[in-house]
């Protein structure tokens, strides 16, 4: 019987793991959307620079969360430690002419759309995809 009350203890810690890896799991998730948006969004480049890295920590504690160590302490040195550090680097060693007004780039919109619209075409036409009886 004090194995039956010991598996049931174990059974409990297990779902409990897994119901605080769940919840880890969304809270990372929600982070490493708002930091995105925030990087995508963002009209200071320095600022916009920094939610970058802060996306690559999250996706860092991705890994931590399924284990995988190494890769989320690759991910810090190299995404964060590096390419971050890199592109706040750029910012701040290149002068941006003042003078100019920005405009709108009617020409990247049209791009971005030609480039969805081919991998919207490549995934549908991948016949992994295909579904049929």
């Amino acid at each position: 019987f004090a194995v039956d009350r010991h598996a049931e203890e174990i059974c409990d810690s297990h779902l409990s793991f897994r119901r605080m890896s769940t919840a880890a799991f969304y809270v990372i998730a929600i982070l490493i959307l708002a930091a995105a948006l925030a990087a995508a969004s963002l009209p200071t480049l320095i600022h916009a620079a920094l939610s970058f890295a802060v996306a690559f920590v999250g996706i860092a504690a991705f890994f931590f969360l399924l284990g995988a160590e190494f890769v989320g302490l690759v991910q810090v040195f190299v995404y964060v430690g590096a390419v971050a550090v890199l592109i706040v680097f750029t910012i701040l060693l290149t002068r941006r002419d003042a003078a100019t007004p920005d405009k709108f780039n009617w020409g990247g919109v049209v791009i971005a759309i030609a480039v969805f619209n081919g991998l919207v075409w490549a995934i549908f036409r991948t016949p992994a995809l295909s579904i049929g009886a």
